[in-house]
């Protein structure tokens, strides 16, 4: 929804997936132009590296439900590294524990809100000196994510989802 409302002329390369999943974005509508949704399927570490490395920017659209958040999904390292800025909800491990910081290293959304996915989507897609600037900042943070500064940022998303805390 967040790439429909966008209407940016590109190509949503959903990789990661399966394809049949990928059908659900439906069609660009006629607001987007040239804008297409291209299902990758599963692909290899190289291919995905590339597929970093080339993209304008990494969207990781996360929604929590009741029984799953999740607590770290080193795609935003692996996309960070390769030189691409991050767009990423509020409900992406990687955001609760501070890699992916509003403004600084990438940006984050609220989870669920479409307008502000449309929105953060729109302002990367029209200036290439800001995601310069993103790509730029968000590398050389994820440069400094050696094991321990890892397990304690994966301990802060954890403890952001409620897995930190104790039952009674």
């Amino acid at each position: 929804e967040g790439w429909r409302r966008a209407g940016v002329d590109g190509v949503f390369a959903l990789a990661g997936v399966e394809t049949s999943g990928a059908a659900a974005a439906g069609p660009p509508n006629a607001s987007q132009g040239a804008a297409q949704v291209e299902p990758l399927g599963m692909i290899g570490p190289e291919a995905l590296r590339e597929l970093f490395a080339a993209a304008d920017a990494l969207v990781i659209p996360s929604e929590p439900t009741p029984s799953f958040r999740e607590p770290w999904g080193l795609v935003a390292n692996e996309a960070m590294l390769q030189g691409t800025p991050v767009i990423a909800t509020d409900a992406v491990g990687a955001a609760a524990g501070s890699l992916v910081r509003d403004g600084e290293t990438g940006v984050v959304v609220r989870a669920g809100d479409a307008g502000a996915l449309a929105s953060s989507i729109s302002r990367l897609a029209a200036s290439p000196d800001l995601r310069a600037g993103l790509a730029q900042r968000g590398r050389t943070e994820a440069l400094t994510y050696d094991f321990e500064a890892w397990t304690e940022a994966f301990s802060r998303a954890l403890e952001s989802a409620g897995a930190g805390k104790a039952s009674c």
